[in-house]
């Protein structure tokens, strides 16, 4: 366990630098919406990739770290990353990095990039994408990171569920805007 332990941990590191200096726009996109996404409290959040949990400690000065509630098959629990508005910004869980992207795996069995649902309500980037466009060299980071992880069946079902829960979401939204 201690081996898979620190093999996890290597991977999600190497996925962790593809991304380390680079962000959504080529500036802040924090200033657009007055860093919405990273105004942490004990219920918002971010969910960890499978064993991304490795990382850290259970809690830390800036973020706490307990269960999502969501198990996988093969009893493979998720959890969730909350902060407190403020962060050691190359601890960044995964889920931060990629913001306001998600990996999906498509109906080819392909992961592609997302806008991630979840965020609609916050993120100016998703909601409004032809006036904020997403920096192509951030896309090309976020592709290379996963690189690194789509070999990990833990992952690959986590990528399912978070797929399955966008093609919920983009339904209901796609139900409210036709009837609207």
């Amino acid at each position: 366990m201690l081996e898979q332990n620190k093999y996890i941990t290597e991977i999600y590191k190497k996925a962790w630098l593809e991304l380390e200096k680079s962000t959504p726009l080529s500036g802040d996109c924090g200033v657009i919406c007055s860093k919405k996404c990273c105004m942490g409290t004990d219920s918002d959040g971010m969910l960890l990739f499978p064993g991304e949990e490795s990382l850290y400690k259970d809690s830390g000065s800036w973020y706490t770290i307990i269960d999502s509630g969501v198990t996988l098959p093969g009893n493979i629990k998720i959890k969730f990353f909350t902060c407190k508005g403020s962060c050691q910004r190359e601890l960044r869980p995964l889920s931060c990095r990629i913001f306001p992207l998600m990996p999906y795996i498509n109906s080819d069995r392909r992961i592609d990039l997302r806008f991630d649902l979840r965020g609609i309500g916050i993120c100016p980037l998703i909601s409004n994408p032809d006036l904020y466009p997403i920096d192509e060299g951030f896309v090309d980071n976020v592709h290379l990171a996963f690189s690194h992880l789509v070999y990990e069946k833990p992952v690959i079902k986590f990528l399912k569920f978070l797929s399955e829960q966008h093609d919920e979401i983009e339904a209901l939204l796609r139900k409210f805007y036709s009837n609207a």
